[in-house]
């Protein structure tokens, strides 16, 4: 038997946090639309992002003689971006 087994049950668990960020420029050609003459433009953005992660699971490992029972249970919580666009 591991460590955290307990006749053949293991509970896991595990965090991670990504952190994004992002910045650029679109450029806008003059446009002339109809009666609308639209000059040439550029636009700057920026954005950042945190993700978190966290997963919960039991696993089950069993041996009896010949024959071997295996089986895993779980949830994944994902927040999407959390953040400026």
């Amino acid at each position: 038997m591991g460590s955290g087994d307990h006749n053949g049950l293991r509970f896991r668990s595990q965090v991670s946090v990504e952190f994004t960020g992002n910045n650029g420029y679109n450029y806008h050609k003059a446009n002339a639309n109809s009666n609308l003459i639209l000059p040439n433009g550029i636009d700057e953005y920026y954005g950042w992002g945190i993700n978190p992660l966290l997963e919960n699971y039991f696993s089950f490992n069993k041996h009896m003689g010949i024959h071997q029972i295996s089986a895993t249970l779980g949830n994944t919580y994902r927040k999407g971006a959390i953040g400026s666009p």
